[in-house]
């Protein structure tokens, strides 16, 4: 079975590392994925390459096509022939895009409305990351709600500074570690900012990262004391359920799928949009480390199924179905 990836990238290469995880999952699987990144900018980005969309299937051949965010599924229903189309949301496609005031922008709403209707009547199926999107939804709408995985093998716990010393981090800074582009307004970096401000004792340091590879990762969720996730929404994400792989404890607004990931875990801290809760957050999740090293966040990961190698079976199991209707 040969299945074509389409994604949005992340730098010019096009490099999605939760993508590209995924497909590596599915290839240990007996799964042939070709990857075919769309990396441009806006609508116009993603029409000008139909043609070279379409030149891949023809040359290639593939059983189906797996879009990955609602403007690559858009791609793709324009690509796709009468090949069956699995579109995946990953998050701010369902669940709306947010200026820095927590206001659902309006061409989001728009976007929002035509995702869900296409998924509805034109997509052969579609998979969305939390029981919040699928809420959102439109009624009789073919989906499965299919978290992405984590590399269990790739993201485990390490001595913490070994991995400030690979890092040349300070060993002596209380490191909170806020996993994105603090000018990404959906994150809501400047909440961050607030609340680590307020933090007045302990050499607190708010470490803002950025399209880090893998492997730096994994250094930097050992290096820190806690990752902050401070976010309007979320699906599913990766970068808490990575945290949670190596042992980090993790502070976060109550978003997404987080509360179920979190269960009643310590080490593990919800938090509305007040700076002040927040920072006292901040302050437990940073005693937390300091008394117990790691969390039993592993564990947790692994209990609900969410290693690379379970989610991979689930979303084979939808190609399958997909390509014997």
């Amino acid at each position: 079975m040969k299945i074509l990836f389409l994604y949005k990238g992340k730098s010019d290469e096009g490099a999605n590392r939760v993508v590209v995880t995924q497909g590596k999952s599915l290839e240990e699987r007996g799964i042939e994925i070709d990857y075919f990144p769309l990396s441009g900018r806006g609508p116009g980005a993603y029409l000008g390459v139909l043609p070279a969309i379409r030149r891949r299937l023809k040359s290639g051949g593939a059983d189906l096509l797996h879009a990955h965010y609602g403007i690559s599924g858009i791609a793709g229903l324009l690509s796709a022939g009468r090949k069956p189309l699995v579109v995946s949301f990953m998050g701010s496609d369902i669940l709306g895009s947010h200026s820095f005031r927590g206001k659902l922008r309006l061409w989001s709403r728009l976007m929002i409305y035509l995702h869900k209707f296409l998924a509805r009547y034109f997509y052969s199926f579609t998979i969305v990351k939390s029981e919040q999107m699928a809420s959102k939804l439109l009624k009789n709408t073919r989906f499965a709600v299919i978290p992405n995985g984590v590399d269990i093998s790739l993201f485990r716990p390490i001595d913490k500074l070994l991995a400030r010393q690979k890092l040349n981090l300070n060993k002596d800074e209380t490191i909170v570690l806020f996993p994105a582009d603090r000018k990404n307004t959906e994150k809501n970096f400047a909440l961050a900012s607030a609340a680590v401000e307020r933090v007045k004792a302990g050499n607190f340091r708010l470490l803002d990262v950025n399209n880090a590879g893998r492997d730096e990762m994994n250094l930097l969720f050992n290096a820190a004391d806690l990752l902050l996730v401070t976010s309007f929404h979320e699906g599913s994400p990766n970068i808490v359920k990575e945290a949670m792989a190596t042992g980090c404890p993790v502070v976060s607004s109550a978003v997404g799928d987080i509360p179920w990931l979190f269960g009643d875990m310590p080490g593990h801290y919800l938090s509305g949009f007040d700076a002040g809760e927040l920072a006292g957050k901040i302050r437990e999740a940073a005693q937390f480390r300091k008394e117990h090293e790691f969390t039993d966040g592993r564990d947790r990961i692994m209990k609900l199924g969410l290693d690379t190698e379970h989610v991979a079976d689930l979303i084979k199991s939808q190609y399958v179905r997909l390509s014997v209707l």
